[in-house]
């Protein structure tokens, strides 16, 4: 699955990431609206760039998700791939022609949010994120709140507007 995410954030393939794609790939990743992290996690799986999944593709991406282990033998694990291909064939190829469109991933996501990774997992998950942004950011808590949060948003984001021009008045006054 690295190896997808990092195609993705390769926007120009010249098999490197430069600052600017991986500033975009981390940016999609962390704050992308809903649109963004569809087209994202469908780049991502789209291994071979035909604009549709196929089985094949499915069965790759979900690769090594599992592991034997708890009671399981490699044999129930590999039933276990092909059933799980199997359910994500039914829930994300809208009109059963064998192939998953963009449209038709799209449309089952909006559906179901879950089906967003059910190729595999291919997005950080909000612990992470607010990990990250606490090492790069002096506010990570404004980043992240609504993440965790589902208070009223326009009244926090208004306090913090408030809070940050008066920490920026208050350093303003120190610099004068």
């Amino acid at each position: 699955m690295l190896d997808l995410i990092f195609r993705a954030f390769d926007q120009n393939g010249d098999a490197m990431v430069d600052a600017s794609e991986f500033i975009k790939g981390l940016s999609v990743m962390i704050r992308g609206d809903a649109e963004e992290i569809i087209e994202f996690c469908y780049f991502v799986y789209d291994m071979n760039g035909d604009h549709s999944l196929g089985r094949e593709e499915l069965e790759q991406c979900l690769k090594g998700c599992f592991f034997p282990g708890y009671g399981l033998d490699v044999d129930e694990l590999e039933d276990a791939e092909r059933d799980i291909v199997d359910i994500a064939m039914k829930k994300l190829d809208i009109n059963r022609d064998g192939v998953i469109t963009f449209d038709d991933f799209r449309t089952a996501v909006r559906r179901d949010p879950l089906l967003i990774q059910a190729c595999g997992p291919c997005l950080v998950s909000p612990k992470s994120i607010s990990r990250f942004l606490f090492t790069v950011t002096w506010d990570y808590r404004a980043y992240t709140s609504e993440l965790f949060d589902t208070t009223d948003t326009s009244r926090k984001s208004k306090s913090r507007a408030s809070r940050l021009s008066s920490n920026h008045s208050s350093h303003s006054d120190k610099l004068n």
